[in-house]
């Protein structure tokens, strides 16, 4: 048994492919390794204090430096991992005999707004990382602030053209014929996009209530607020690797 992509006429040339792949995933992995290690880290050197926030925990020269570099280096990937995810949704178009118009509208200005989109969420993964806490607050926030704005319309984009694949029931047919997806993972993008969108929207709550209701007189409040972000991230990057879930088939 061999992995391999199984229609000859795929979207992406298989080496820019097993690429896509590669930067989504690496930054998958260091992404959520930097951001859970950062907190851990904080929280073992003063395991009594207020739950640090990422911003927080990365305002120790301990931890930020290296956080930085490698939040940055993710960046880039994530760049350029993203601009062939949109490559290979515009070859899926191609490949289709008459799509919908309404399909192909929203692939072709999704390709456009999302091509946009990433590279500002990348900038304020740059920001954010290298401008730290106390010294550059007003950077790191802008940072911040562009990340997790741009990163939540990359996914919710990505959600609504999972959305429009499945409405074009001949199409989305059409590409389950030649293997190019699976309508079962077309299910759970949306699913999973959407839960990501949900739970970006729920951590804007609580980024405005606690201040509202402040620790450590709520702490539960609090609490969720430091929790949530992580999970937030987490979840962005997820509906992005799970884009790579029916682009590889196994075959005899």
């Amino acid at each position: 048994m061999s992995t391999e992509i199984r229609h000859p006429d795929h979207p992406l040339p298989r080496v820019l492919a097993y690429s896509a792949l590669f930067l989504n995933v690496f930054v998958f992995v260091v992404v959520n390794f930097c951001i859970y290690w950062a907190r851990w880290r904080w929280i073992e050197a003063d395991p009594t204090g207020r739950p640090p926030t990422i911003s927080l925990a990365i305002s120790s020269s301990d931890i930020g430096p290296v956080f930085a570099i490698w939040v940055s280096v993710s960046a880039v990937c994530l760049v350029f991992g993203v601009w062939l995810l949109i490559w290979h949704y515009l070859g899926l178009l191609k490949r289709c005999l008459a799509p919908k118009r309404s399909l192909t509208n929203t692939i072709v200005v999704s390709a456009i707004l999302v091509a946009v989109a990433q590279p500002v969420s990348a900038l304020g993964m740059h920001w954010l990382s290298t401008f730290r806490l106390p010294f550059a607050a007003e950077l790191h926030m802008t940072g911040s602030y562009m990340f997790f704005v741009a990163q939540a319309f990359v996914v919710l984009i990505f959600s609504i053209v999972n959305m429009m694949l499945l409405n074009d029931v001949d199409s989305l047919s059409e590409m389950e014929v030649k293997g190019l997806v699976t309508r079962r993972w077309v299910k759970i993008r949306l699913v999973t996009g959407v839960i990501s969108v949900i739970l970006a929207l729920a951590y804007l709550g609580l980024f405005f209530a606690k201040d509202h209701f402040v620790y450590p007189e709520y702490p539960l409040v609090y609490r969720a607020y430091v929790s949530v972000e992580p999970m937030v991230i987490t979840s962005f990057l997820l509906v992005l690797v799970m884009c790579h879930a029916d682009m590889f088939r196994r075959r005899a």
